[in-house]
C-alpha cells in the first residue's frame, strides 16, 4: 500500500506549518519517504522505516531552520545538516535510541559559523557520547566528552581545548577587552543543577585593558558552585 498524505500542523506561536508524507506499507514494514515540512524559508525532509519488531531508523535533513520560527522564544540561531537515527520501540517507548549528527548554525555567536559532529546513545535513562562531540569556531576546537542521566539529573561531563583563542567570542563588554589562548580541560561532575567543576587550564598572552600576563594557569576544585555565587 502506498499513500500520499497532506497534513497541516501549528507551531508554537500559532503558524501553519504544511507537511507531505509519502507512506508505504508492504510486509507489514512501514516506511515515509521524502516526508517535507516547510515553513517560509525553512524545510525538514525525514525518512524512516518501522519493522514489525519495532526497530524504528532513518534520516533527516534540515534546511535553514530558524529556531525563532518554529518555538515561541526569540533567538537568532540558524540550523542545517543531517541527522542519522535508529532505536527500538516497546511497550509504547523508544527504549533504545543511538544517533549521529552533523549540523551547522550561524547565529549563536554574532558573524560566525559554528560547525558540530556528534554521535550518541540514549537509552531512556542516560544520554551517553560515544564519541567526543566536535564543535568547530573559526577553525577553532571544542571537543566535549561523558554523559547524563536525564532521571537523576547526574552528569560527568568533560569539555577540552586547545590554542582557543578567546576573542573570538563576544566578552568585550564595558571597553574590557579580552584576549589570549586558552588551554586545557572543564570537568563537570554530579546534579548538573551545581555540580562539582574541576579546572585546569593554562591561559597564554593573556591580555585585557586592565592587565596582562605571558602565561597564567588555573587549577581548582569547585565543590559546590551554588554557593559559591551566593
Amino acid at each position: 500500500t502506498k499513500t500520499i498524505t497532506k497534513i497541516k500542523l501549528w507551531n508554537d506561536v500559532g503558524d501553519t506549518i504544511p507537511v507531505e508524507l509519502n507512506i508505504n506499507i508492504q510486509d507489514n514494514i512501514v516506511s515515509i519517504n521524502d516526508a517535507k515540512l516547510k515553513y517560509e524559508n525553512s524545510l525538514i525532509n525525514l525518512n524512516i522505516i518501522l519493522t514489525p519488531e519495532g526497530q524504528l531508523s532513518g534520516w533527516s535533513k534540515i534546511q535553514n531552520i530558524k529556531l525563532q520560527d518554529w518555538f515561541d522564544y526569540h533567538s537568532t540561531i540558524n540550523l542545517d545538516g543531517e541527522l542519522y537515527y535508529t532505536g527500538f520501540i516497546a511497550n509504547n517507548k523508544l527504549q533504545e535510541w543511538s544517533f549521529s549528527a552533523d549540523l551547522i548554525d550561524t547565529g549563536l555567536i554574532p558573524g560566525d559559523t559554528l560547525t558540530a559532529s556528534v554521535s550518541g546513545l540514549f537509552n531512556g535513562v542516560t544520554f551517553e557520547l560515544t564519541e567526543p562531540l566536535i564543535a568547530v569556531l573559526n577553525d577553532q576546537h571544542i571537543t566535549i566528552d561523558g554523559m547524563i542521566d536525564v532521571v537523576t539529573n547526574y552528569s560527568n561531563l568533560k569539555m577540552s581545548v586547545s590554542d582557543f583563542l578567546i576573542d573570538i567570542f563576544p566578552l568585550n563588554n564595558d571597553g574590557i577587552n579580552i584576549k589570549g589562548n586558552l588551554t586545557g580541560d572543564i570537568r563537570l561532575k554530579g546534579d548538573l543543577n551545581s555540580p562539582e567543576i574541576l579546572l585546569d587550564i593554562l591561559f597564554e598572552e593573556f591580555t585585557t585593558s586592565l592587565f596582562s600576563c605571558s602565561n597564567y594557569r588555573i587549577n581548582g576544585h569547585i565543590i559546590d558552585p551554588q554557593k559559591l555565587k551566593s
